[in-house]
C-alpha cells in the first residue's frame, strides 16, 4: 500500500481438524484431516429455504446487514457457503460466532443460523412495537400540551373565564370560617398559579383544593320535623320496639334543643332492623344520612385518609361522608361495628376514639385534608350484634341501646305491613292476598329466628313460585297445595314435655339473640380415676360453670353419691357457647342425673350459682324471655329481682309466659322436680 502497510485477505477453503502436533527440523508439523462434507438431500434443501425465508422477514423488520450479502444468500447454490456467508454478518456474541465456525455438519450450521435469524427477528419486532408505543405517547402528550396552551390563550383573549387559582383565591376571600382553612387554600392556590398546566402536580393540587372547598365547614341542616312527624317517621317501618323508639325520641328532643351531636349504638341480633332504625332516625331529624360499613375494615387510613405524599391519595370515609352530606351535622351510620378487623396497618377503632369523643371531635384531622374538621355536631349511630369484643375505651364512648328480637305477633305484623308489599313490588305482582293461614305458616317456620330475614326469604320463595305458575299459564293457584309443596306438611313444632332425669332447658344470649339450649347429663360407670366429659362447643367460662355446678351438687346431696363418670352435653354443637348464665340449669341437670329424679320439661332456666347454692343475677333476661316465648315455653325460672323484665315484652307474650323468681338451688329444685 502507499503508506508501506500490507493488507492480507484470507479465505478459508476447508474445515480441518488435527489431533496432535509433531516436532521436526523446521518446527512443528501437523497432519490435518480435511472435512469435505457434501450437503445434499431434502433436509438440506428445506433448511436453506427456511433460512432464506427467515432472512427476508428479518430484513423487513430492519436487520442491518449489507445488501450484497442478502443477494449472495439468495443466489449461492452451495448450502455450506450460504451458512458461512450469512453467519459472519449476523449480530451475535464472539462465543456464539466461534461455536458456529466450529460446526462441521452443514445441516446443523444452517439450522443454527436460521434459529439466530428468527431470534433476531423477534427482537426487532418487539423493538419496533416499543418504539411505536413511545412515539405515540410522546405525540399524545405533545398534542395535549399544545391544545392546553391554545385553550389558555383563547380563554385569555375572550376574557370569559378566569384561571383556576383565582377561583380558589376568591373562595378564600369570601370564606368566614377557620383561618387555617383560608391560609391553606391561599398557599395551595399560589402553588397552582406558579406551575404549568402540563405539570402532574397541577392535577394533584386542584383535586386537593376541590376537596377542601367542598367540605361543609359552615352549612347546617335544620331540624324541620315536628314531634308528631318524627314519631311517625320512626314508626313507619318498624313494629313493636317501643322502648327503642322512646329512647330515640328522647335523643331527637334533645338534639332539637341543643344541636350538639351524640353517639348511639344499636345492639341486637341480625335482622331486627338496626340499620333501618338508624335511617329512620335521620328521617325523623330531617338531616342527610350517610352510611359507612365497617365490616372487614382493617386499615385505619380507610377512615382517616391517606397522606398526600402517596400516589392516588384520597380523604378517609368519614371526610367523604361529610362532603357527600353537604352539612356539618348529618347522621352518619357506622354499620357492623363489631366486624372491624385488626392487622399490622393499624387499629381502625383508634380513629373512632377521636371521632366519637365529644371533646376531641371538634378538631378531627383527616390525613388527606390536614386541616382540623369539627365533628361535634354529627349524630353518630353505630350498629353491632355484640359489644363484648370492643375495647373498653370505645365502649365507654357509646350510648348503648338494646334492640330486642321480635315476637311471633310482631313478625306477622311486619310481614303484612312492610315485607309483603315490598316483595310484591320487587316481583312485579300487582295483587296477591296474604291470608292469615299463609302468614301464620311463614312465621311458624321462622319462629326461632330473632329477626325477619328468614321470614322474608320464605315469603319471597312463595311469591316466586306463584309468579312462575302464572307465567306457565296456570289459571288458579291453590294456596294450600303450594304451601305444602314448598314448605312441607307443616307439623307443629311441639315441645318435648316428657319428664326425664338429667334433662333440662337452659336459656342463652349470643350474637344472634336469645336461644333455648337442651342440656343433658348422663351417669356412667366410674373410671379410674372418675372423669367429667363436657361437650357441645363450650367456652372456658361455661366449662368452669359446669365444674362449679358439679361441686355444688355433690355438697348438697346426702348421702354423697358413689363415684361415677358424668357426661354433660349442651345441644347445637355447631354454635359456640359461653357465659355463666347456665350454672343453675347445669346444677339442676346434674342433681337430677345423680339422684335419678326426673324433671318437668315445660320450663326453661337461666341464672348463675355460687358454691353455696345462691342464684346470682345474669344479663340478657329480656332476650331470653323472648326466645322462650318463640319456642313455645310457658314457664321460666329467673334470678330473684329479674321478674319485672317481663313487663318489657308485648302484652301477648306476657299473657303466655309465667316468670318464677328463684333465690337458691333448693327453690329451683322444688319447682322443677317431679314428685
Amino acid at each position: 500500500m502507499p503508506d508501506g502497510n500490507l493488507r492480507v485477505a484470507l479465505r478459508g477453503l476447508h474445515r480441518a481438524t488435527f489431533s496432535a502436533a509433531e516436532p521436526d527440523a523446521h518446527g512443528w508439523r501437523v497432519q490435518p484431516r480435511i472435512h469435505t462434507h457434501e450437503a445434499t438431500g431434502l433436509d438440506t434443501e428445506a433448511g436453506v429455504r427456511e433460512l432464506r425465508a427467515a432472512l427476508s422477514r428479518a430484513m423487513q423488520l430492519g436487520l442491518s446487514i449489507p445488501k450484497e450479502v442478502e443477494e449472495q444468500v439468495h443466489t449461492l447454490a452451495e448450502p455450506d457457503l450460504i451458512a458461512d456467508t450469512l453467519g459472519q454478518h449476523l449480530p451475535m456474541p464472539t462465543r456464539d460466532r466461534q461455536s458456529l465456525l466450529e460446526m462441521v455438519d452443514t445441516a446443523e450450521r444452517i439450522q443454527a443460523v436460521t434459529a439466530r435469524l428468527k431470534r433476531e427477528a423477534e427482537v426487532l419486532q418487539v423493538q419496533t412495537q416499543f418504539r411505536a408505543k413511545v412515539e405515540e405517547e410522546i405525540g399524545a402528550n405533545h398534542r395535549e400540551f399544545v391544545l392546553r396552551e391554545q385553550m389558555r390563550a383563547i380563554q385569555k383573549e375572550l376574557s370569559d373565564s378566569e384561571p383556576d387559582h383565582e377561583i380558589y383565591l376568591r373562595w378564600a376571600d369570601t370564606f368566614t370560617g377557620s383561618p387555617l382553612v383560608v391560609q391553606t387554600v391561599r398557599r395551595e392556590a399560589s402553588k397552582l398559579a406558579r406551575i404549568a398546566e402540563s405539570n402532574p402536580d397541577a392535577g394533584v393540587i386542584r383535586s386537593y383544593l376541590d376537596t377542601l372547598t367542598n367540605v361543609p365547614w359552615l352549612i347546617r341542616a335544620e331540624n324541620a320535623l315536628a314531634p308528631e312527624e318524627a314519631t311517625r317517621a320512626l314508626g313507619a317501618e318498624h313494629e313493636g320496639l317501643a322502648e327503642v323508639k322512646d329512647r330515640l325520641l328522647d335523643e331527637i328532643a334533645r338534639l332539637a334543643r341543643t344541636g350538639r351531636g351524640t353517639t348511639l349504638c344499636l345492639v341486637g341480633p341480625p335482622g331486627v332492623g338496626k340499620t333501618s332504625l338508624a335511617m329512620a332516625l335521620g328521617a325523623a331529624l330531617g338531616r342527610p344520612v350517610e352510611r359507612i360499613s365497617l365490616a372487614g375494615l382493617r386499615d385505619e387510613a380507610e377512615l382517616r385518609g391517606h397522606r398526600r405524599t402517596y400516589v392516588g391519595a384520597m380523604p378517609g370515609r368519614i371526610a367523604q361522608a361529610m362532603i357527600r352530606s353537604g352539612v356539618r351535622n348529618p347522621v352518619i351510620i357506622l354499620d357492623e361495628l363489631d366486624k372491624m378487623a385488626l392487622d399490622g396497618r393499624g387499629d381502625p377503632s383508634h380513629v373512632l376514639l377521636e371521632a366519637l369523643d365529644p371533646r376531641q371531635a371538634t378538631a378531627f384531622v383527616d390525613h388527606y385534608l390536614e386541616v382540623p374538621m369539627d365533628l361535634s355536631e354529627v349524630v353518630w349511630v353505630l350498629t353491632a350484634n355484640q359489644v363484648d369484643t370492643l375495647s373498653a375505651p370505645l365502649r365507654d364512648r357509646l350510648t348503648l341501646i338494646s334492640v330486642p328480637s321480635y315476637t311471633n305477633e310482631e313478625k306477622e305484623a311486619i310481614l303484612a305491613r312492610q315485607l309483603w308489599p315490598r316483595i310484591l313490588a320487587d316481583h312485579g305482582v300487582d295483587e296477591l292476598p296474604l291470608s292469615s293461614a299463609l302468614a301464620a305458616r311463614l312465621v311458624q317456620d321462622s319462629r326461632r329466628e330473632p329477626g325477619v330475614r328468614g321470614l322474608q326469604r320464605r315469603a319471597e320463595r312463595y311469591v316466586r313460585r306463584v309468579v312462575r305458575q302464572e307465567w306457565q299459564g296456570s289459571a288458579n293457584v291453590e294456596e294450600d297445595s303450594l304451601i305444602q309443596s314448598l314448605f312441607g306438611a307443616g307439623k307443629e313444632m311441639a315441645l318435648d314435655t316428657e319428664p326425664g332425669a338429667g334433662r333440662i332447658r337452659g336459656l342463652a344470649v349470643g350474637d344472634f339473640g336469645g336461644s333455648v339450649l337442651d342440656i343433658e347429663v348422663v351417669v356412667l360407670p366410674a373410671s379410674n380415676p372418675a372423669r367429667l366429659e363436657i361437650t357441645g362447643n363450650l367456652g372456658e367460662t361455661l366449662r368452669e360453670s359446669a365444674l362449679a355446678a358439679l361441686t355444688l351438687v355433690r355438697s348438697q346431696i346426702q348421702p354423697p353419691p358413689p363415684e361415677c363418670d358424668l357426661h354433660i352435653h349442651v345441644g347445637e354443637s355447631g354454635i359456640p357457647k359461653d357465659g355463666p348464665s347456665a350454672g343453675l340449669a347445669l346444677s339442676l341437670a346434674i342433681m337430677s342425673a345423680l339422684t335419678g329424679t326426673p324433671l318437668t320439661r315445660d320450663f326453661a332456666v337461666t341464672g348463675a350459682v355460687n358454691l353455696h347454692g345462691h342464684v346470682l343475677p345474669v344479663g340478657g333476661i329480656e332476650e331470653k324471655l323472648r326466645a322462650a316465648d318463640r319456642a313455645g315455653i310457658t314457664r321460666v325460672l329467673v334470678p330473684h329481682g329479674a321478674e319485672h323484665l317481663l313487663q318489657r315484652l308485648p302484652a301477648a307474650s306476657q299473657n303466655r309466659l309465667q316468670v318464677i323468681p328463684i333465690r337458691n338451688l333448693d327453690e329451683a329444685w322444688s319447682k322443677t322436680r317431679v314428685e
